[in-house]
């Protein structure tokens, strides 16, 4: 006869990971961590349209939206590239591009030929 599996649900095992000191210290680290990137990335969507010398209001004229969104937007902890691409070009960026280092090497993307890409996509898909 097979012996009962014993099932614990998944916070309790949580738990009991963070009673181990050395655990409990480095899922504190990362969370505080994370709590930073939070917070430049939002200062940073914040200060790209303060250079642009534009109010929440002035740059939601810009996306066609309102100023609640570009609120909304500033203070997310996630949003699509295609969003983040509307917000930069409203804010009168041109040129967008995302460089991704690994393993020592650079890789550059160019956002407004994703965009072209997408929209290219998108009117195949319609036909």
């Amino acid at each position: 006869m097979m012996e009962p599996m014993n099932f614990r649900r998944g916070n309790e095992q949580i738990d009991a990971a963070l009673q181990n000191p050395d655990i409990a210290a480095r899922v504190a680290a990362i969370r505080a961590g994370n709590r930073e990137n939070d917070r430049t990335y939002k200062m940073q969507l914040a200060m790209i349209r303060d250079a642009a010398n534009l109010t929440q209001t002035e740059l939601a004229q810009n996306m066609d939206s309102t100023q609640g969104v570009v609120s909304k937007l500033e203070r997310s902890e996630n949003m699509l590239l295609q969003t983040l691409l509307r917000y930069l070009n409203a804010a009168g960026a041109d040129d967008v591009r995302i460089v991704v280092s690994m393993k020592g090497q650079e890789i550059e993307v160019d956002l407004d030929n994703v965009r072209d890409d997408l929209t290219k996509t998108n009117k195949m898909e319609a036909v």
